[in-house]
């Protein structure tokens, strides 16, 4: 599925102020059955992780929230 041009600069942004604190935001929740945590942007979730030594964030993938747990 390709993500429309409107909610990419959205989940853009949302990515970018992720790299500020990823913790602090709200929309932003440990997953459950994996590791790694997802950040919801409207009807589409980033799923990453964090490397605590480094401070990097892995972008895991992103995806309408229908499919983007899917394997």
């Amino acid at each position: 599925m390709k993500i429309p041009e409107k909610e990419r600069a959205f989940i853009k942004n949302a990515i970018d102020r992720l790299a500020d604190d990823p913790m602090r935001k709200s929309n932003v929740k440990k997953l459950l059955n994996r590791p790694g945590y997802r950040l919801r942007v409207g009807n589409f979730r980033v799923l990453f992780e964090i490397d605590s030594e480094t401070k990097n964030i892995l972008i895991i993938s992103v995806g309408h929230r229908k499919k983007v747990y899917r394997r």
